[in-house]
């Protein structure tokens, strides 16, 4: 794979990963996440910048977690989207940490996975 199209496939995923995080993190922190989703946008620049350069475990790392984000984005989503159909209503109060409690997860659960592969990143 060429260089600038591992780059951009990087990038792509660590957008996806913004993405996956910034509906449960404004959901359940409202305007406060203003403060907070900076934090985690420098945290991707970095993620992507150590995977790119440093490779190994790192690469696999960053991968993992952002795809355990945007997964776990689509079960949150499958899920709405039979409540919506079902007529089911759940209580915000509640479902709101939740969402954010498992796409947290998926991002630790793939992280940790990631820095346990010792094959070459793609």
């Amino acid at each position: 794979m060429s260089g600038v199209l591992r780059v951009l496939l990087y990038l792509l995923l660590g957008w996806l990963g913004l993405l996956a995080l910034d509906v449960p993190l404004f959901g359940f922190l409202n305007y406060g996440a203003v403060f907070v989703f900076p934090v985690f946008v420098l945290l991707e620049v970095v993620g992507v910048v150590r995977a790119l350069t440093a490779g190994g475990p790192w690469a696999w790392g960053y991968i993992l977690g952002n795809v355990g984000m945007v997964a776990a984005t689509c079960v949150a989503a499958v899920a709405g989207l039979i409540e919506l159909l079902a007529g089911w209503r759940l209580d915000t109060q509640t479902s709101r940490p939740l969402y954010l409690g498992l796409v947290q997860l998926a991002l630790l659960a793939g992280v940790t996975i990631g820095a346990r592969v010792r094959r070459a990143p793609p």
